[in-house]
């Protein structure tokens, strides 16, 4: 049997792409899989894959130390192919190829120039990174036996097309047996009943909500709820707490840590509305494909998103399941919230047509066996590259 190493640098053991989708979906087609990553658990088998976990201080240090520790135990595992989901874990696979001459895979999750470089050290920083990066993309690139791309508008980062394997994050399809959601669940004669718009994943200032609780006192409607599910990954929850009373709406907003995703898709299908609402000025966010989109609209929902963002607007807009809005100016958002809760027929039909598109097109179990399909080739057939 061989086995697939995963490398992740930040990702968690429990994140949705690598773990609930990639490394679950290689196990169930009879990989041995294994993921080494952060984690504060311990050792243990999940769903067929088996997770390492490596615990460090936070900061440049901490990452430094990562690393090290991910070099050490992968290289003691002996793994027929690493797996790597940041471009600092790239290293590290590259690195046991190099050495051990075994196979990597390194799969592309974003827009790094944007999101790491310009960041941290502004436009005019990428572009003084950007010539330095392509080099060292285009080295790690060739000594790689394939790129896994989670999106299209990320490819032209990578030379080699070749090497390329499309493998996107759409919402996987199976776990509800294809179980119809409940058209409307609001309680016959419970006129305490909580409209709720829903925002799942990462949330920051970057993505939205300053501009979402503005939006929502505009509306200065006491019965819609905000739910978060996920992590204020720039440390702003306090400060959207106080927004949001400074606002006169801190009673409305609700905040969930990380669940299983078969929890997650259950408050979905308690919600009215799902949102995306990635600021502009980021050249990721205008290639942006999050799966949270996917499970909006496998859910049913309605959804609301970023007229800028190119493949997720064009989705929308084609499976006419949402309405895109001018992501930046809240009584945009504020009118389109209230198009699709004061207009529930109209809200009915495009959460079916979301869910109609996810189950003909844009589901995991079609992208999972394109990512079998490219092991099996890789590491069964041992194909030279």
């Amino acid at each position: 049997m061989s086995t697939i190493c995963f490398l992740s640098s930040m990702h968690r053991a429990n994140d949705k792409r690598v773990f609930a989708k990639e490394a679950v979906t290689l196990a169930s087609a009879g990989y041995d899989v294994v993921h080494i990553c952060q984690d504060e658990g311990v050792e243990r088998v999940e769903s067929g894959v088996r997770t390492i976990p490596l615990q460090c201080r936070q900061g440049i240090y901490g990452r430094l130390c990562i690393l090290r520790q991910l070099y050490k135990v992968g290289k003691g595992l002996h793994a027929d192919c690493y797996h790597c989901n940041e471009l600092d874990s790239w290293f590290v696979g590259v690195l046991l190829k190099v050495i051990y001459q075994h196979k990597v895979i390194f799969d592309v999750h974003e827009h790094y120039l944007s999101s790491f470089f310009a960041r941290r050290f502004g436009t005019f920083g990428a572009f003084i990174f950007s010539g330095p990066f392509y080099i060292v993309v285009a080295i790690l690139t060739l000594l790689s036996n394939r790129i896994v791309l989670a999106k299209k508008s990320v490819a032209e980062d990578y030379p080699q097309k070749d090497k390329h394997v499309l493998v996107q994050n759409f919402a996987p399809i199976t776990t509800e047996n294809f179980q119809e959601p409940i058209e409307n669940h609001v309680p016959a004669g419970d006129e305490d009943y909580l409209t709720k718009v829903i925002h799942t994943g990462l949330i920051s200032r970057e993505r939205g909500w300053p501009q979402l609780l503005e939006a929502v006192a505009i509306l200065q409607d006491k019965s819609i709820q905000v739910h978060f599910i996920g992590e204020f990954n720039d440390g702003s929850v306090e400060d959207c707490l106080r927004e949001a009373e400074r606002l006169e709406i801190k009673n409305q907003i609700k905040i969930t840590s990380w669940m299983r995703y078969e929890e997650m898709m259950e408050q979905l299908h308690l919600a009215d509305v799902g949102v995306v609402l990635f600021q502009p000025g980021v050249k990721n966010h205008v290639l942006a494909l999050p799966h949270k989109l996917f499970d909006y609209m496998y859910a049913k929902l309605p959804v609301v998103v970023p007229e800028f963002a190119i493949e997720v607007a064009d989705i929308v807009q084609t499976c006419q399941c949402g309405l895109t809005v001018k992501s930046d100016n809240p009584a945009d958002i504020a009118m389109a919230l209230r198009r699709v809760l004061e207009d529930s027929d109209h809200a009915i039909k495009m959460g079916k047509n979301g869910r109609d598109a996810v189950l003909k097109k844009y589901n995991w179990e079609r992208e999972g066996k394109a990512l079998i399909e490219m092991y099996d080739e890789l590491l069964d057939k041992d194909v030279v590259v």
